[in-house]
């Protein structure tokens, strides 16, 4: 908020802080924090900000707004320009900055490579290249313009190699009225997976700054003061384009997934709060209508929180007193469901790596009134059960989502008792996938880029161990129901629409651990 003052690395934002800091002090300017604009009112004495609850800021004669903008292109209609439709950055940068993927604190630098437009020479940089991302720093167009002059230059290898470095100066501080100097703003590498620099204070809890959901080493050295550098961000591989070569790396991956899936359990969350209450608005055409009459008891939340692609514990025929696992937890809905058919004798374990789902997953149990159910962190690669310890496998959706699956199939196998079964939904292909497809996050994190075809589902089932494999579709997709996926991966959506139509498929994916 008010920067680092003589700490800061950038003089002029810590002098620009001290100056508001001031004003703030002297009570010339008011600070507002915890307010959750919910309404504007405009009548004859001008406009007033209301909250949920009704408490309202103003009258105001002018507001302004700071929190992103719809960019104006109109001076560049002559030139030729490869803009993104949803975010309105460059096309290749879109993924990288997406708000509903990333904060600040974990956009990947860049450069003139992800800059760049089909105008020869032509490049924007500095806050108009994020278009409507407000996750902008300006430490991050430093590094744009330099990368961008190079490239201008000739120096190609200087304009390729990117990276950023954070110094801590308080200025991702939550707490505006801490000392810069004792602010717990220690941006560490945990803190950057879980969300740095910028996420939501309101979401987080008290006493905690938002470089992480809570401070990451013990309270004695969380607040040390230091001004030295905290974290140095590097382009992933060798470029920012390796998240569209042929492999895309497992912790790539799976930081994405964790942050796109806390992201969802932050907007459940906020619902339940408001007077409408958690919807399942968001959900895609993949989620979309799964469960029926058996929900009705389940807190909204839970059934808010799903993007599973199936209903498994309706097909994986569970049995009274019997365990079962589900890889991939999520909000729960699952878990919930199979504890009520193994009943008190049974139990149902919920596995899943992000913590922002399994707050909400412990929460909708509260409210659910269950008993028989445990959630546990950690990775589906690396189940934290001993060996033989579950009856029944299930999963929604999640397998797809791992760039190791042939480990989580391992784990699987391990974890079950002989004779115990595996019942999953999952998307699968069917035939090959244009390559483009496979090689974009913004689809493997949907579901899509990361679906096996069914021959080879069936292959790694048999190579883990599993017997009497069953491959069962429950719902074919149309090609068109993925443009819009297509469009905000940067693919060219008329020319793969065609090609797909067909191929993508939920299925019921069966298998058995052998007796012995």
């Amino acid at each position: 908020m008010y920067g680092g003052g003589e700490a800061d690395a950038l003089p002029a934002r810590g002098s620009l802080g001290a100056r508001l800091r001031e004003l703030v002090d002297s009570g010339r300017v008011r600070l507002v924090t915890g307010f959750r604009t919910a309404e504007l009112r405009d009548d004859a004495t001008g406009v007033t900000v209301l909250d949920a609850s009704g408490a309202a800021l103003g009258p105001f004669d002018e507001i302004v707004a700071s929190t992103g903008f719809r960019p104006d292109l109109a001076m560049l209609a002559e030139l030729r320009l490869d803009v993104d439709p949803v975010v309105e950055s460059p096309r290749a940068l879109a993924s990288f900055i997406d708000p509903n993927v990333h904060s600040c604190g974990t956009v990947p630098p860049h450069g003139a490579e992800e800059l760049r437009h089909p105008e020869p020479g032509f490049y924007v940089v500095g806050m108009k290249s994020y278009g409507r991302a407000p996750t902008f720093l300006m430490l991050t167009g430093y590094e744009q313009v330099r990368s961008v002059v190079a490239e201008l230059t000739g120096d190609h290898e200087a304009a390729r190699r990117v990276d950023l470095t954070l110094p801590a100066t308080g200025v991702c501080s939550a707490t505006p009225g801490a000392d810069a100097e004792t602010a717990c703003c220690t941006v560490t590498a945990e803190a950057t997976a879980a969300g740095a620099c910028c996420e939501d204070s309101l979401n987080v809890p008290a006493g905690a700054s938002c470089c992480a959901p809570a401070p990451t080493e013990a309270a004695s050295a969380c607040c040390a003061p230091t001004s030295a550098v905290v974290t140095t961000l590097a382009r992933p591989g060798a470029s920012a384009s390796a998240l569209r070569t042929e492999t895309i790396k497992t912790d790539t991956i799976k930081d994405v997934v964790r942050e796109k899936y806390a992201a969802v359990a932050r907007t459940v969350t906020a619902e339940a709060g408001s007077c409408c209450g958690a919807t399942a608005s968001q959900q895609g055409p993949i989620s979309w209508k799964l469960y029926g009459a058996e929900t009705a008891e389940l807190p909204t939340e839970a059934v808010a929180a799903s993007r599973g692609c199936g209903n498994p514990t309706a097909l994986a025929e569970l049995r009274s007193g019997e365990v079962v696992l589900d890889l991939g937890s999520g909000g729960g809905i699952d878990v919930l469901l199979s504890a009520r058919r193994v009943g008190p004798a049974g139990k149902a374990y919920g596995l899943d790596m992000t913590d922002e789902m399994l707050a909400l997953a412990r929460e909708n149990q509260r409210k659910a009134g269950v008993d028989n159910v445990e959630f546990l962190k950690g990775e589906i690669e690396h189940v934290p059960l001993p060996d033989n310890a579950v009856d029944v496998i299930i999963s929604n959706c999640v397998i797809n989502l791992s760039a190791d699956k042939d480990a989580v199939l391992a784990e699987a196998f391990r974890v079950l008792k002989p004779g115990g079964r595996f019942a999953v939904s999952d998307v699968v292909v069917r035939g090959d996938v244009p390559a483009e497809i496979r090689r974009s996050v913004e689809l493997w994190i949907g579901c899509v880029a990361g679906a096996l075809e069914e021959s080879d589902y069936r292959a790694k089932l048999q190579k883990a161990g599993f017997e009497t494999v069953e491959l069962e579709p429950t719902r074919i997709y149309r090609a068109e129901d993925a443009r819009d996926a297509l469009a905000r991966a940067g693919l060219e959506a008329d020319a793969i629409v065609p090609a797909i139509e067909g191929k993508f498929m939920s299925a019921f994916i069966r298998a058995r651990k052998p007796r012995r």
